[in-house]
């Protein structure tokens, strides 16, 4: 049987070899148990073979049509392999921080050029394993959620700067107007998350930084 138990576990994902529980004649076929707040991935010699929910699945070539296809099985069970279980946390990952690394600039009716800072926080969760597979995960033993916080930030910032930089909104008025904002940002985001496999949830802002010049 092959398994993973999550608890505590801060990874998006985590690679389990299924070599030793499956394809051995003698235990016939394999099983594999997938928990809440899981989804699995069974790949085959690199390719995958399906995307298993929570439950408990026995695995053959009944329910995996596509290893009859790659390995020419006759008989169910009957022949090694060398695959792989990669395991997925669907958790909600909440309070993941965002910030401007450096003053961001926009043009404000009143002020002019505006050097700005903002920072807050954001949830995401996983949404389609087999493209993040794909595109980011590949074959890496593991994946945490701190390993993609780079390139979220990156994105968010990057959006945002476009969001506030076309959208006429005053500096002095974008405290009343942070909810079209950030609906407007988040719009802008989601392409890019669903491009990895990730679905952005929400996110909040904390604070923005006045610059010396709005202050006078």
């Amino acid at each position: 049987m092959v398994r993973f138990a999550s608890e505590g576990w801060p990874r998006g994902l985590r690679r389990v070899s299924a070599e030793s529980f499956f394809g051995q004649p003698k235990r016939g076929c394999g099983q594999l148990t997938v928990r809440e707040s899981q989804l699995a991935l069974f790949v085959n010699e690199g390719r995958i073979a399906d995307v298993f929910g929570p439950g408990l699945h026995t695995l053959s070539t009944r329910n995996l049509p596509l290893l009859t296809d790659l390995m020419n099985w006759s008989k169910e069970c009957q022949s090694p392999f060398k695959s792989d279980v990669y395991f997925f946390s669907t958790r909600l990952q909440i309070d993941r921080k965002w910030g401007t690394p450096a003053p961001i600039t926009i043009r404000d009716q009143e002020f002019g050029a505006v050097r700005l800072r903002a920072y807050g926080n954001y949830s995401y969760r996983l949404a389609d394993p087999r493209k993040f597979f794909t595109e980011a995960a590949g074959t890496r033993e593991s994946v945490f959620a701190a390993d993609l916080d780079g390139q979220m930030r990156t994105t968010i910032v990057a959006r945002m700067t476009n969001v506030f930089a076309t959208s006429e909104v005053s500096f002095l008025d974008m405290a009343a107007n942070l909810a079209p904002l950030t609906a407007k940002v988040a719009e802008n985001v989601q392409p890019s998350f669903a491009a990895l496999g990730w679905r952005w949830i929400s996110s909040s802002w904390k604070a923005f930084r006045c610059p010396t010049i709005c202050k006078r």
